[in-house]
């Protein structure tokens, strides 16, 4: 009886339960929360490699085109592998600016799949968020008796399950660049508002969930007010973005054009293009923090040392390497240091100004209000980029960059060697501005203690490892890291990636001190990295 009873009271609780989730997607889209809490110490490493041949992405990929459209993208998509050995393999992801594809291609070319949507449709800004799934703004122009209206919304989709989740936001006027939160399932989205009486483009950044619920705001107009003198003395012009505000001129204060989340600093990185300028906020207090650029009151040094009015011109694509270490994607545009040149003598020119387009790391001291070049990558002739643009550094210290209006996109090392480039055709409707990447796998490096893959040992050894997720997440990510001799398990250790794609050093303790281990890293998406260390007794 007492069964019975048990029985039906567990009936009646689940009868209780709410229903799940209407979206159908939710859990084929969205990050897990954690490994599972319990797997078998089972090896999937043979000889340094997976056991297991292929990664969750390619398992399913499909070609969401319509007929005539995946031989357009494939006979349009050119890669150029110019050093083999010094390129990160990945898997490329991005769209284009005025063409409704989205499209993933392996590092040599190859179209691995596509997602196509209706004329005049564009996915903006994609990041991946997992191994599988890409954040992005979902921009169609929808019919309206008066003509076409741009509508933009949140979205997700899944280039396994085809799964595409549209965020239903009554807001509008998404622009430039979102962020995704796997933990907190919710979006982080950049809108562009008008402010009154002084007719000027602001921005607003929300905070929103799966279900369009605002979550968090932080005004521009009231954190940034528009400010007559400093536009003056700025020189800029109307902006065509005022159209969709139906208003016949208007003063585009700030024109953002990235939100770097933070999360684990509960900080956003905004970078505001006509300010010449990147702000750190407090999500919490929602106050600026500190601005680098032509405002701030920071003094900027170039890598030589000089003081310089600015470091960056209408630039994009603001990346943290680390603390107070920032990546940023110079268009060098409007650069008011540089004279007026009235004949073009071979350089890029516009507007009569010569551009040199560059990539530049740079270090902020914000205790001091400095803020210093550490290293710049200037483009070769040909790729000056005057509008648009986004730079990443790769796990393998080579750096990524999207010239978009010169439709090449080129990963070059340290040095500045072009190693690899995608080429597009020559017109607008090729643009690509954000240009994403992911590694195949997890990857596995060591610490410079081993020399030529050993690693000399004594009793209770553990093994400096740095390692890297397969994809560029904004938050700490977990992971395992196992060993094993043969089919023994001889170690094991949980840790959390870094964000962006900063290394993660970690000590593997392991109960053997000689002999040949493969190393596994799992991923919590289940995506596994494989290497090989020999352990050498010291004598």
């Amino acid at each position: 009886q007492q069964q019975q009873q048990q029985q039906q009271t567990q009936q009646q609780q689940q009868q209780q339960q709410p229903p799940p989730p209407s979206m159908e997607s939710q859990t084929q889209l969205l990050h897990p929360d954690s490994l599972p809490s319990v797997r078998p110490l089972v090896a999937q490493c043979r000889g340094g490699q997976p056991v297991v041949k292929h990664t969750p992405l390619t398992r399913n990929l499909t070609f969401d085109s319509p007929p005539g459209g995946v031989e357009k993208l494939k006979a349009a998509i050119v890669v150029e592998v110019k050093d083999a050995a010094l390129v990160m393999p990945s898997i490329n992801s991005f769209s284009f600016r005025y063409l409704p594809h989205l499209v993933l291609v392996d590092g040599k070319g190859q179209l691995l799949a596509s997602k196509s949507v209706t004329f005049l449709t564009t996915f903006v800004a994609p990041k991946w968020v997992n191994t599988t799934t890409i954040a992005a703004i979902y921009k169609e122009y929808v019919s309206k008796p008066a003509g076409p209206v741009k509508r933009t919304r949140p979205c997700l989709y899944n280039w396994e399950t085809g799964v595409l989740h549209i965020v239903e936001w009554t807001q509008n006027f998404l622009h430039h660049d979102i962020e995704f939160n796997a933990e907190t399932q919710t979006f982080l989205c950049l809108r562009r508002a008008v402010q009154r009486p002084a007719v000027a483009l602001v921005d607003e950044i929300f905070e929103v969930d799966l279900q369009g619920r605002v979550l968090w705001h932080w005004d521009g107009n009231k954190e940034l007010p528009f400010d007559a003198q400093r536009w003056s003395a700025a020189g800029k012009h109307p902006d065509s973005d005022c159209v969709d505000f139906s208003v016949g001129y208007c003063k585009d204060w700030m024109h953002g054009n990235t939100i770097y989340w933070d999360i684990p600093e509960d900080v956003i990185y905004y970078n505001a293009k006509h300010q010449d300028s990147f702000f750190k906020i407090n999500k919490r207090t929602k106050a600026i923090e500190w601005a680098v650029g032509r405002v701030g009151g920071f003094t900027l040094y170039d890598r030589y040392g000089r003081p310089r009015e600015a470091l960056f011109y209408k630039a994009h694509g603001v990346e943290k390497l680390g603390p107070d270490h920032f990546l940023i994607f110079d268009n060098d545009y409007f650069n008011t240091t540089r004279p007026h040149s009235p004949t073009n003598t071979g350089h890029s020119f516009v507007d009569g100004r010569k551009i040199e387009s560059r990539v530049v790391e740079f270090r902020v001291d914000p205790v001091r209000k400095e803020a210093r070049e550490v290293w710049t990558w200037v483009a070769p002739m040909g790729r000056m980029a005057h509008q648009m643009g986004d730079a990443d550094r790769l796990p393998n210290g080579n750096t990524v960059a999207s010239f978009t209006n010169t439709h090449t996109v080129s990963e070059a090392t340290s040095s500045g060697k072009i190693v690899w480039e995608l080429r597009l055709p020559r017109t607008p409707m090729w643009y690509v501005y954000h240009f994403e990447r992911r590694m195949l796998r997890p990857l596995i490096t060591f610490g410079p203690a081993v020399k030529e893959g050993r690693l000399e040992t004594r009793s209770n050894p553990t093994v400096p490892l740095v390692l890297f997720n397969d994809v560029r997440l904004r938050y700490l990510a977990p992971a395992t890291v196992r060993a094993f001799q043969g089919s023994r398990s001889v170690g094991q250790l949980a840790f959390n990636f870094e964000p962006n794609w900063r290394p993660t050093p970690v000590l593997l303790p392991v109960a053997v001190s000689e002999g040949l281990l493969d190393i596994e890293l799992e991923n919590a998406d289940g995506v596994v990295g494989c290497a090989q260390l020999r352990l050498t007794p010291i004598a």
